[in-house]
């Protein structure tokens, strides 16, 4: 009998994504999707380490609305958030000190400050209050929700690898910070398959603290680094998908729904137009469309990174459009 030889299996074509964005559009958020959609999940080791950030984004979150309220904090609650302000070690962070938070954060000085807050850092304190209890239990580990809600610095590159089928998508997220983006030429050195370029929603109104830049939000600086970059001649030499995810939705929708939140949407941006959260969304792409100098297709989607399904969802329409893109870029198409 004659050997029957078995078919090799077809190698997975490499497919190389570049995320881009200024610090705290949620590219890290959504690499943390592609994490969850494609392996299910993080390891034990991630979910400990997430665990510390989330308390670490807690003490960081109370200490800076103290700072902004202390003042006027009633005097019951002046001592504990004293106490609050001068904690450092989060292994540390028992049940008394989560009820001395819980004291500090219900008092009036405080929810004004919380309501009034700009700081784009602080959104998720509210999450991590109302579920304070539950990550202080001592068999506590960190849900996907959670993971997606904690907050870190991206620094230097780092790539997330995910397969598929017929494919190996790597992610590239490089650090957003002022001092970081002088570094993002290195990632055009190698071949490119697709841009993401990330941009928050919700920083209309939000100062934008890079002194070296006149710029007076970070949406608007977000909107200079995409012309600077996109129209730049490092992405002109790649022929890449190129995707804007308009981000933090969530956030945008509930500021505007405030009447003092609408009125700075209006200010900052010169709108004329009625409260509609698909208007206004409509308005700020329009921005975005005007700093499109070339002939590449931009797609624009608005996000928000904290959805699941809705990510799952884009991200099967984009791998279409990326894999139908590189078919096409080789002639096959």
């Amino acid at each position: 009998m004659g050997c029957v030889g078995l078919t090799a299996e077809p190698k997975k074509k490499e497919m190389r994504l570049i995320l881009l964005g200024i610090a705290g559009s949620g590219k890290t958020t959504f690499s943390k999707q592609m994490q969850i959609i494609h392996n299910g999940g993080f390891e034990p080791s991630q979910s400990e380490l997430y665990k510390q950030i989330l308390m670490s984004n807690l003490i960081f979150g109370m200490k800076q609305v103290i700072e902004i309220a202390q003042e006027s904090i009633s005097p019951e609650n002046r001592k504990k958030a004293r106490f609050i302000l001068g904690t450092d070690d989060i292994t540390s962070v028992n049940q008394e000190i989560a009820d001395r938070i819980k004291s500090v954060w219900e008092d009036a000085a405080v929810q004004l400050a919380w309501k009034n807050r700009k700081e784009s850092i602080l959104i998720q304190l509210e999450y991590l209050i109302t579920n304070l209890d539950r990550i202080l239990a001592p068999d506590f580990v960190p849900s996907n929700d959670d993971i997606l809600r904690a907050r870190q610095r991206s620094t230097g590159e780092t790539t997330y690898r995910f397969e598929d089928k017929k494919h190996i998508w790597n992610l590239v997220d490089v650090g957003g910070q002022f001092s970081e983006r002088s570094k993002w030429g290195a990632v055009f050195e190698n071949p490119i398959n697709a841009i993401l370029f990330f941009i928050s929603l919700d920083e209309y109104d939000i100062d934008n603290v890079e002194s070296t830049t006149e710029h007076e939000t970070k949406f608007q600086l977000a909107l200079t680094i995409y012309d600077e970059v996109m129209n730049g001649d490092l992405v002109r030499e790649h022929k890449a998908s190129r995707i804007v995810f308009l981000n933090k939705l969530d956030l945008f929708t509930s500021k505007i729904q405030t009447e003092e939140k609408f009125n700075h949407f209006k200010e900052k941006l010169e709108y004329t137009g009625e409260n509609n959260v698909d208007k206004c969304v409509e308005f700020l792409s329009q921005k975005l469309e005007e700093k499109i100098k070339d002939n590449m297709p931009v797609h624009i989607h608005a996000i928000c990174g904290l959805d699941t399904g809705l990510i799952k969802k884009l991200t099967q329409d984009i791998k279409v459009s990326i894999i139908a893109s590189s078919l096409q870029d080789m002639g096959i198409l």
